[in-house]
C-alpha cells in the first residue's frame, strides 16, 4: 500500500474507527479505498404549476389515510407561535436552569 500523510486529528479519527471494527488502520483504509463510490444525484428544479399541486395533493391524501390515527375532533395546533413558543420555553428552560444552579452556589 502507498504511503500517505493526514493530519494528526485525521488519523486518530481514523484509528477510532477502525477500533471499533477491530481492524487496523490501514485494513480501514482499504476498505474505504475499495468500496464503491456512490453517485451524486443531480440537483431538482423547484416544482412549478401542476407538478407541485400534484405533490401538494399526494401529500394531503397520504395525510387523509392517517387521520384514524387520532382522537376525534383533534386538531393539530402548527402555528408559528405554538412552534416558536414552544422553542424558547426550551431554551429559556435551559437559562433558567443555568440561574438556578449559580444562585444556589452563592
Amino acid at each position: 500500500m502507498e504511503s500517505q500523510t493526514k493530519p494528526v486529528a485525521a488519523y486518530w479519527s481514523l484509528e477510532a474507527q477502525a477500533a471499533l471494527r477491530n481492524i487496523t488502520v490501514e485494513e480501514l483504509v482499504l476498505l474505504r479505498q475499495a468500496a464503491p463510490v456512490r453517485p451524486v444525484p443531480e440537483p431538482t428544479l423547484p416544482l412549478t404549476g401542476e407538478a407541485r399541486q400534484a405533490v401538494w395533493d399526494a401529500m394531503r391524501r397520504d395525510a387523509e389515510k392517517r387521520a384514524d390515527r387520532y382522537p376525534p375532533g383533534f386538531v393539530l395546533d402548527d402555528s408559528r407561535d405554538t412552534i416558536y413558543n414552544e422553542r424558547m420555553d426550551a431554551i429559556m428552560g435551559i437559562f433558567q436552569d443555568e440561574t438556578d444552579d449559580e444562585a444556589s452556589a452563592i
